[in-house]
């Protein structure tokens, strides 16, 4: 009885705040219907709105240094949200829902179109080097993509960072569809750009042409570094192929730290974003019209030296999507051991399909592994695999019995082994003396690792039919 007016005060207090807010919602909606409305990007009034706003143009002739920083996006997307209780949107939604078709239509077109320039030479004073390179749906809501950028800015200590982004950086005027996909603007950013992003928000990239294009480009042929961010409950985090600076500094200083940190960072992940990428098929993604992914497909096939007359296009796209699914599959091996929510055998599948990349790296340390996941590693490893490099640091959950299965299925092309097996915490007890390799077909190709696997154990060498040293 004695909380009974704590909690009727509490109640009025929110009752009261409650009326507030209406009275400033009442206010708010008078403001808006006050507002002008323009029905369509066309208008007068709304063309003069747009050159007072942007009224000069700064000329970037090289298309990687049209990148935009993210103080300029964040004054575009403030901007858009604000002046769309203005727009006569093609479909009703709250500000909030904004995409960037509507940012495109109502704000980037018309204010580029009279200078016959990019965005970002309507709001940058000069060249803006490209730092990394986006690519993202214009369905997304325009704030999603904002919250992404800033995550990754954050997590990899960027500050005001710049971003190629092409519904930015395009010059007003020039086609969709470019006449070549290497001597493209975007793909001059790509070369430029330290990171490749993808703000998966609330939507899916995996069956987008374009999207798709741009992987298979910066990430698989250029070999650039790939960063995704989605939604969790407690907000965007951040997955990333490889540890961050500050994650390197902690792991040369102590060994370990670094990859247990970027673990704990990525650990919330939502897993289910990813599923969709176990399955692309970009002969069946989606463009602006069918008639724009049948002319980028055709470009990357010509590109790519493929006649499209002799060769089954079918049989060549199931290379491409093959690589594809494995480059994704291969970032999601954290993310299936801490949520469980991903197709396992579909995940260890698209990895060993993967023929073409001859590295297994897996980054386990301080995780939830077990010895169904080593399982797992082991059916994902295929024959023409020369590197493994696999670290348990930390992993409690390890037997003697997993290590074994999965020793005995490495790869009979393996030239380079690193097996992390330190600080696990316990003894790991092993049926024999010696795990064998049968690696190059040498009758010594075995790494003798003793009875026992100790805490702090650590596999590291090359194997050219020699035992390794540990």
């Amino acid at each position: 009885m004695a909380d009974e007016p704590a909690e009727l005060a509490l109640t009025e207090v929110e009752e009261k705040s409650k009326e507030e807010e209406d009275e400033g919602s009442e206010v708010r909606d008078e403001k808006d219907e006050a507002k002008p409305k323009f029905q369509s990007p066309a208008d007068p009034r709304h063309l003069e709105a747009l050159s007072n706003r942007y009224p000069a143009c700064c000329r970037i002739e090289a298309a990687e240094h049209r990148a935009i920083s993210f103080a300029q996006l964040q004054d575009v997307v403030n901007y858009s949200l604000t002046s769309s209780t203005c727009w006569d949107l093609d479909t009703p939604h709250g500000p909030w829902a904004l995409t960037h078709y509507d940012i495109m239509k109502w704000l980037v077109t018309p204010s580029t179109q009279a200078h016959q320039c990019s965005f970002t030479e309507l709001v940058a004073a000069g060249a803006q080097s490209a730092e990394v390179y986006v690519s993202h749906c214009f369905g997304q809501p325009a704030r999603d993509m904002l919250e992404c950028l800033q995550q990754q800015s954050r997590t990899r200590l960027l500050g005001d960072a710049f971003f190629w982004i092409w519904a930015y950086a395009h010059q007003h005027g020039q086609s969709f569809v470019p006449e070549s996909l290497h001597d493209s603007d975007a793909f001059q950013a790509m070369k430029a750009s330290q990171w490749v992003l993808l703000p998966l928000g609330m939507s899916s990239l995996f069956s987008r042409t374009w999207c798709l294009i741009e992987v298979t480009l910066a990430v698989v042929e250029l070999q650039k570094p790939l960063d995704m961010v989605a939604f969790a409950l407690e907000g965007p985090v951040v997955l990333t192929q490889s540890l961050t600076e500050v994650e390197c500094r902690m792991e040369s200083k102590l060994q370990g730290t670094g990859f247990r940190e970027k673990n704990r960072r990525e650990e919330t992940f939502p897993a289910d974003v990813l599923t969709a990428a176990l399955d692309i098929a970009i002969e069946r993604s989606d463009a602006v019209s069918k008639m724009d992914r049948n002319r980028l497909l055709h470009k990357l096939l010509e590109e790519q030296g493929v006649d499209l007359a002799a060769v089954a296009l079918n049989r060549y796209f199931e290379r491409v999507n093959v690589k594809l699914r494995g480059l994704f599959a291969s970032m999601m091996w954290l993310p299936m051991v801490e949520s469980e929510k991903l197709p396992r055998n579909a995940l260890a599948e698209c990895v060993k399909a993967n023929v073409s990349n001859d590295s297994l790296i897996v980054n386990l340390c301080a995780s939830k592994v077990d010895d169904a996941h080593l399982s797992l590693l082991a059916g994902s490893m295929h024959n023409h695999l020369s590197r493994v490099d696999l670290n348990f640091c930390m992993c409690s959950k390890l037997t003697g019995k997993g290590v074994e299965d999965l020793c005995r299925h490495m790869p009979q092309k393996l030239k380079t082994l690193k097996l992390n097996f330190k600080q696990l915490g316990q003894k790991l007890e092993t049926s024999q003396k010696s795990i064998p390799f049968d690696t190059c077909g040498h009758s010594d190709g075995c790494c003798a690792i003793g009875s026992d696997i100790y805490f702090g154990f650590t596999l590291v060498g090359r194997v050219y039919g020699h035992p390794l040293s540990a």
